[in-house]
């Protein structure tokens, strides 16, 4: 292995000069799947393309256009670059064709995989995509997925990574060179990396065994590393946030790997995310998603917190009987010994104007108990960049912080 068979660099263009950035069919990456392309377009360009037999996925790193593949132009595109929000693609089944018109300059990455499965184009959004914290200390990152194992496509799956500066990911190294369901099977991998800073960069460490002394690539803003065979982690330098988007393509659509048996001792160290510096993306969407599925339906309680006649049942049904405490300064909420440490100074905050009751009301005007009030008050001051962040809020098992970062459900994949 060398670092030309696994490192590729994109085309140094003027910021608004429009162009293809990277051109990699996979004849020329000399495997079997996947087919890698990004371009920018300036404001009025047109990028037209079909199909045939590949399945493809649109990823908009930044811009906004109008997309039109057969039901009409649709605009598409909230976020100025990667590190700006959560993303909109486009994915194509066999068969299909698309136009991009740029109204703002606007880059699209593009994979495509051989296919001849007939489906259906989908769009997704923002709202469609699911964000995540992942790992612990050091090693914790953000994960955004855009095509899950259980979305209709063929065989791409795709993933976007946020890791913070100086912090670890694909981590612990994790494997996918062996078709051995359920324990691995065999996939292709592409990492291409953006970065804010032109002096930033991240290291990656490609192994394949024990006695292996592999390959270690440094990147930088544009690169792209592809993983053929054996581990893969990567190492954000120092002070510089990293992106990467992740496509995946090969023998079965599952993420089934097999993590290197010498670290993953790491993962009993883990005690929660780094939430000062995770998630590097702080949007709304990830509160709303958080709020679906509550115990006790923090949205019920939002619709409710003005109301003045709520009786005692629906009071206590609030929480969940394990996390109630008896009246007094934290009346009905989280316990006082388990409060995370991280929201506790934007929790003292709220606390001097409550009394048993509630959030600072008088006793003629009944309000729900302190816990939803604070969990609200809380959500409401992270949308707005106070404290720490709306997700990955961890201490002991079953208070309301776990919960909250619980509710997303399983986890993709372990980048």
């Amino acid at each position: 292995m060398s670092e030309s068979d696994v490192l590729v660099h994109s085309q140094n263009l003027p910021p608004e000069q429009s162009g293809e950035l990277l051109h990699l069919p996979r004849q020329a990456a000399n495997w079997e799947w996947m087919s890698f392309f990004v371009r920018r377009l300036a404001p009025g360009d047109i990028y037209r393309t079909q199909t045939e037999r590949e399945e493809a996925a649109f990823v908009l790193l930044g811009g906004t256009c109008v997309a039109d593949w057969g039901n009409g132009g649709q605009g598409i595109g909230k976020r100025r670059n990667a590190f700006d929000g959560l993303p909109h693609a486009l994915y194509l089944p066999c068969w299909n064709r698309v136009t991009f018109t740029a109204k703002t300059v606007c880059e699209i990455a593009e994979c495509r995989v051989p296919s001849e499965t007939r489906l259906e184009p989908r769009l997704i959004t923002p709202h469609d995509v699911a964000s995540s914290l992942r790992g612990g200390g050091n090693v914790s990152r953000q994960i955004v997925d855009l095509i899950t194992p259980a979305f209709p496509a063929d065989r791409l799956i795709v993933v976007e990574v946020y890791t913070p500066g100086g912090n670890w990911s694909s981590y612990p190294p994790h494997k996918h060179d062996v078709h051995d369901p359920p324990r691995e099977v065999d996939l292709d991998e592409i990492y291409y990396y953006r970065m804010k800073q032109p002096e930033a960069f991240a290291f990656q460490h490609l192994y394949s065994g024990e006695n292996s002394i592999g390959e270690t690539v440094k990147t930088k803003d544009g690169d792209a590393v592809l993983v053929r065979s054996g581990y893969h982690p990567v190492v954000a330098g120092p002070g510089y946030d990293v992106y990467y988007l992740n496509f995946l393509a090969g023998s079965s659509r599952t993420m089934a790997i097999t993590e290197d048996p010498k670290h993953v001792w790491i993962r009993s160290t883990w005690k929660e995310p780094d939430i000062p510096r995770s998630p590097i993306l702080r949007t709304g969407r990830q509160t709303t998603s958080l709020l679906r599925g509550m115990p006790g339906n923090l949205r019920t309680w939002k619709r409710r917190r003005h109301r003045t006649s709520v009786g005692a049942k629906s009071r206590r049904a609030l929480l969940p009987v394990s996390q109630r405490t008896s009246d007094g300064a934290y009346g009905g909420g989280i316990r006082q010994g388990e409060q995370p440490a991280e929201i506790s100074d934007l929790y003292n905050f709220h606390r001097a104007g409550r009394h048993q009751h509630g959030d600072g009301s008088s006793r003629g005007n009944y309000q729900p108990p302190a816990g939803p009030a604070f969990a609200w008050r809380y959500f409401r001051a992270a949308k707005r960049g106070a404290g720490a962040a709306a997700i990955g809020v961890i201490g002991k098992p079953g208070h309301l912080g776990q919960r909250l970062f619980q509710a997303r459900g399983p986890l993709l994949g372990p980048d």
